[in-house]
């Protein structure tokens, strides 16, 4: 993942090495996934984002760190997901019998 833009600003990965650098940008901050910081992965508000030029250097810092990833591998799931049996049917009344 290189980044994701929502209604907080633009989520940018920039890997573990280079955050700290990047947390001294202006409106950049510590990005928080579910209460917990994400290490490699900053928040930038969009009062930070007003410039092409801004938005331009922010994704080729993600850039330059995603590129050096290796390839995600495929998984073992297959094409298709498995089909759920539907739920069997009691056939007995209210006092157990049928």
């Amino acid at each position: 993942m290189l980044c994701c833009a929502a209604r907080k600003g633009l989520m940018v990965r920039v890997g573990a090495e280079a955050e700290a650098k990047a947390l001294e940008s202006p409106h950049a901050a510590p990005c928080l996934g579910a209460g917990r910081r994400m290490a490699g992965f900053i928040m930038i508000e969009p009062e930070g984002l007003t410039r092409d030029a801004e938005l331009k250097r922010w994704l080729s810092m993600a850039r330059t760190y995603v590129e050096t990833l290796p390839p995600k591998l495929k998984t073992l799931r297959g094409s298709a997901p498995k089909q759920r049996q539907p739920a069997k049917r009691r056939t007995t009344t209210k006092r157990g019998k049928p």
